[in-house]
């Protein structure tokens, strides 16, 4: 039957999350699972979770409201469910989701890895739809924080008043040292905040082109060696808190690389802070992430290497597949992302890991003739 309302489906009304899973025991034709998230009781999480497990081929779906994105973002990683339905739902809408549900539940029946398939891809779209849900709500405190910066960049152009300012004022040793040192850091400072923040401008941007093609081989080209530094002051912080150290080994002139700087300085950041966790996880002391570069026949190649815990051959079988990841906070995505981005750079991306011992992954790029 071709479902063109709601009154063509067969529903089944629950009044807790309890009574629903009470249904699910008693009947074994129950295609979809729809839930809100907030509910007394037993919320739509804990529901989905117990629902999961004890009927895995049913479709799982959430009506919510897009504030609770970690609770969406958490469920969606862990395969929880297929679809998030937004609040305010339109009707046709409901009924267009409803019965994707009710054709995926059917191919499940008669193909387990199509009934797999059918539900990551629908995973990935839900990431895009959320993703262009956020965009609107990011813009604005970006803005706010290009301008500010600007406004440091102005004060950067008065240091030499600052200066002379602070040389004319008798201060305590200690005190007139710890200023010339902020004024000093002021202009590097604001210029790692603009390029800072100029990348996360383009990747908002590039949320609204989420899950389009591109085509494979970049028209952009950069030069590499400032974007290594960036992502390296990037992660710095998370290398001191894990008493690690970052440090790029290569030619101080690198060739122009085909692809954008907003994504490389993407695959590097998502690269070397990776790595830097593996180490944190390892938790040996004076661990070290080393970014190398060399150059090879019309090919740029990176290679990000980590002293951390490393990965046994059934991880790294599956690092890269989206949602699977090894830590509690983790998305799944990251690694995919790196793979995708190069490999529409018309580049390569492998990865070797040995368990207890480290990482290292390999980037080849084309450069620019």
């Amino acid at each position: 039957m071709f479902a063109t309302s709601l009154s063509d489906f067969a529903v089944l009304t629950a009044e807790s999350g309890e009574a629903a899973l009470a249904m699910l025991e008693e009947a074994t034709d129950i295609a979809v699972l729809v839930t809100d998230m907030r509910m007394p009781g037993m919320n739509g999480e804990e529901l989905l979770r117990v629902a999961k497990e004890r009927h895995p081929d049913v479709i799982r779906m959430v009506v919510t409201a897009h504030q609770d994105v970690g609770p969406i973002l958490r469920a969606i990683n862990e395969g929880l469910v297929a679809r998030y339905i937004i609040k305010p739902w339109e009707r046709a809408e409901l009924v267009q989701i409803l019965r994707w549900a009710c054709e995926a539940w059917t191919f499940g029946r008669d193909s387990a890895a199509l009934h797999r398939r059918l539900l990551e891809t629908e995973r990935l779209a839900t990431l895009g739809s959320i993703a262009a849900l956020l965009v609107h709500d990011l813009r604005q405190p970006l803005m706010s924080l290009l301008v500010n910066i600007e406004h440091l960049r102005d004060l950067g152009k008065h240091l030499p008043e600052l200066r002379d300012a602070l040389d004319a004022v008798k201060l305590p040793a200690a005190h007139s040292e710890q200023l010339s040192q902020l004024v000093d850091d002021l202009s590097p400072t604001t210029d790692d905040l603009k390029s800072a923040a100029l990348h996360l401008s383009n990747l908002i941007d590039g949320l609204r082109d989420l899950g389009r093609p591109n085509p494979v081989g970049s028209s952009h080209t950069v030069d590499p060696l400032p974007i290594v530094r960036h992502a390296m002051a990037v992660c710095q912080e998370l290398a001191i808190k894990t008493r690690a150290s970052i440090d790029y080994e290569g030619p101080q002139l690198l060739p122009r690389v085909r692809i954008s700087a907003t994504e490389l300085m993407q695959v590097l950041i998502n690269l070397v802070a990776n790595a830097t966790q593996a180490i944190a996880a390892r938790g040996v002391p004076n661990g070290r992430v080393s970014i190398q570069a060399r150059t090879d026949d019309g090919m740029l190649e990176f290679q990000v290497t980590d002293t951390g815990i490393g990965m046994n051959r059934e991880t790294l079988d599956r690092i890269g597949t989206p949602f699977f990841t090894t830590r509690p906070e983790g998305t799944g995505l990251g690694i995919a992302q790196c793979q995708r981005l190069i490999g529409i750079a018309g580049g390569r991306l492998k990865i070797d890991s040995e368990q207890g011992i480290g990482t290292t992954v390999t980037i080849l790029l084309p450069t620019a003739a």
